[in-house]
């Protein structure tokens, strides 16, 4: 799997696990910590923070692929 294919997948089972674990209709990370830590425990992540983490990294290396594409296309 591509890693553009493994982050966008990574990302719906949030969105999924927000939507059904939670019961809320956002695409946000909640802030408070019990419902984070009761989010990263259905996604099986260790806590909280490691599920911050991943996404942060997620988001930052799908970002700068785009912005490499993006480049690409000048």
């Amino acid at each position: 799997m591509t890693t553009i294919g493994r982050h966008y997948k990574l990302l719906r089972r949030v969105e999924t696990a927000l939507r059904l674990g939670l019961d809320v209709k956002t695409h946000l990370v909640p802030a408070d910590d019990a419902s984070l830590e009761y989010l990263a425990r259905l996604l099986k992540y260790p806590s909280g923070t490691e599920l911050l983490l991943s996404l942060r990294s997620c988001m930052k290396e799908t970002r700068t692929m785009f912005e490499s594409l993006l480049r690409s296309l000048k």
